[in-house]
């Protein structure tokens, strides 16, 4: 990956869909500092949530999912990583605890329905537990959706969510030397693309969306040409 996939896969997203809109709204409700203490703040995430596509979590189990989320984070939080912590500084260790924390939350009950008599349950899963894990660690974590899992999973036999991390830390070190090539550095990206209150995971992840969920190929350099004349 580099800067200037980077740049227009950011553009893209930013200008298709309204989800950065949806998520600076969570940011001004949560005044940037989730607490999962705090039920407003889990209010505010699970409509963020919905508004990020996560249908799992049906609008009358709000306060069941609450509760959900709530009892997991009283067991792991102190399992995640600082909050200033950079994704590519994460430790074999907290990779570790990272992985147990994930694989207990997509456990947690989302939703239930009664069908045919029967009360059925879904569960948070795997998209929203990393979508969950991203909003409280944006700078060290990341979400993913199923079209990415099949992806990593096809091309990089990728099945964790810790191995994805890894494959992501790959990408952002491609993306720093990109960077440097142009005499900028990571932490320029956000005032760059005119999204200070982006981190670079989040960029990454708006460029899975765009080529990975999506399926957009990108312009070479021979199209920008062209399109310039």
């Amino acid at each position: 990956m580099n800067l200037y996939e980077l740049s227009f896969t950011s553009y893209i997203y930013s200008n298709f869909t309204n989800f950065d809109e949806t998520y600076l709204n969570f940011l001004d409700n949560i005044n940037n500092d989730i607490n999962l203490f705090n039920p407003s703040h889990r209010k505010h995430l699970l409509k963020w949530l919905n508004n990020w596509g996560c249908r799992n979590f049906y609008k009358k189990c709000h306060e069941l999912a609450s509760n959900e989320i709530l009892s997991w984070y009283k067991e792991y939080n102190n399992n995640l990583p600082p909050k200033e912590t950079n994704m590519w500084e994460l430790k074999q260790d907290q990779l570790k605890l990272i992985q147990t924390t994930y694989d207990d939350l997509k456990l947690k009950v989302a939703s239930h329905i009664l069908k045919d008599g029967r009360d059925i349950k879904k569960s948070i899963g795997e998209t929203g537990s990393a979508k969950i894990l991203f909003s409280l660690r944006p700078k060290s974590l990341i979400p993913w959706d199923i079209a990415m899992r099949y992806y990593y999973a096809k091309n990089y036999s990728i099945s964790t969510y810790s191995e994805f991390l890894l494959k992501v830390i790959d990408e952002i070190r491609e993306l720093k030397e990109s960077c440097q090539k142009e005499n900028f550095e990571l932490c320029d990206i956000p005032s760059l693309l005119n999204k200070e209150n982006m981190t670079i995971p989040k960029f990454i992840d708006e460029d899975h969306w765009i080529r990975i969920t999506n399926g957009f190929i990108l312009p070479d350099n021979n199209v920008l040409k062209n399109w310039l004349k």
